[in-house]
């Protein structure tokens, strides 16, 4: 199996920043792929990933904007609340990078959030 195969069959890890590169490392030779690093209610590291022109930029933003106002303020039931707001903008979760590059090509935006291990698709094209 080639390096690029066994990249794209792995599972997400719950930490960003080693999704984050992973990421960065599977799409190096694309200009037009985008990223937007934000705070969760302030406090937990999200990135959006998508690309340029294919998404509606002005409808993510709104959605980062909301997300970055969540009261995260109880650590118990943090994971449990992400989980619950994310779903209910998102159409579902995916797994593994390969998943997290077939949803861009099909002009769709992820999000990653540091601890959880799976991706979340939002469907925001232009």
């Amino acid at each position: 199996m080639s390096e690029t195969v066994m990249e794209t069959c792995q599972v997400i890890p719950s930490q960003l920043e080693q999704s984050r590169r992973q990421v960065e490392a599977l799409l190096e030779n694309c200009s037009d792929a985008a990223y937007i690093h934000f705070r969760l209610g302030g406090e937990i590291p999200g990135l959006f990933l998508y690309f340029n022109s294919l998404t509606n930029e002005e409808r993510l933003n709104e959605i980062r904007l909301q997300m970055q106002k969540w009261d995260l303020s109880d650590p118990a039931k943090r994971s449990l609340l992400i989980e619950q707001e994310v779903t209910g903008f998102s159409s579902s979760g995916i797994d593994t990078f390969g998943e997290i590059m077939d949803q861009l090509t099909l002009d769709n935006s992820v999000l990653l959030v540091d601890g959880a291990a799976k991706a979340f698709i939002f469907s925001l094209s232009e």
